[in-house]
């Protein structure tokens, strides 16, 4: 009793037709999304398929822009950047002295938050601590 084995050329012939397959759905449930505008959807299932097959992005991208299903800018990674700046803040406090202006300063500062007042940034001395991919 022997056994079937297809030949390569048979294996290769089904993989391509299976593929032709699930190309044709990519492709109309793409064109669903973009009918709707709904680009989320579409960038989730690219992340998807980078966590599920552990390709790089720049093999996905070339993908898509080979086989014309989607926009090749929509392979994007979400980071998380850690920027130390330095920042300069102008407060304006009641006090009786120039330390008692620095002490109060200092807590209205840390009470209120960065947010309330006039903030000088200096860009150009800025440091990246960290970047992380999400």
């Amino acid at each position: 009793m022997s056994e079937y084995k297809p030949t390569v050329d048979q294996m290769l012939e089904k993989d391509a037709r299976d593929m032709s397959i699930v190309y044709a759905m990519c492709e109309h449930f793409i064109t669903q999304c973009v009918e709707r505008n709904d680009t989320h959807t579409i960038r989730q299932a690219i992340r998807w398929a980078l966590d599920d097959t552990g390709v790089c992005s720049s093999y996905v991208r070339d993908f898509l822009e080979t086989s014309c299903l989607t926009d090749p800018d929509y392979v994007t990674c979400e980071y998380n950047v850690t920027i130390t700046v330095p920042v300069t803040i102008t407060l304006t406090v009641d006090a009786n002295t120039e330390d008692d202006a620095v002490e109060a300063a200092k807590v209205e500062a840390e009470c209120n938050g960065l947010d309330s007042y006039y903030h000088d940034v200096d860009w150009y001395c800025a440091e990246i601590e960290n970047v992380e991919e999400c």
